[in-house]
């Protein structure tokens, strides 16, 4: 979907990819098409890197961490906290 060579684990930032909510289900398809070919030129689409996301919202929104309800914010910080969990690589397999 990415490109390879921009997708890493390791490089401390998220690879971030926000779609602003389709006007209808023809264009939530068409959406759902370029991200899937991996064409993210749309103004629908923002395809970034971050180390750090702020999220600000007008009112407040459920949020869940794990699956699990994180409760009602209007203001979420997300740090990337590299190598903080264990993962299974190639190399150790």
């Amino acid at each position: 979907m990415f490109k390879q060579k921009e997708v890493k684990l390791d490089d401390k930032k998220f690879d971030v990819l926000l779609v602003k909510n389709p006007k209808n289900v023809f264009h939530r398809l068409y959406l759902l098409l370029k991200i899937i070919s991996g064409k993210l030129d749309d103004k629908y689409i923002y395809y970034f890197q971050a180390s750090e996301l702020n999220l600000n919202a007008e009112k407040e929104i459920n949020w869940t961490i794990d699956g699990e309800y994180g409760g009602k914010m209007k203001t979420i910080c997300i740090e990337n906290a590299n190598n903080q969990i264990p993962y299974l690589t190639k190399e150790i397999l």
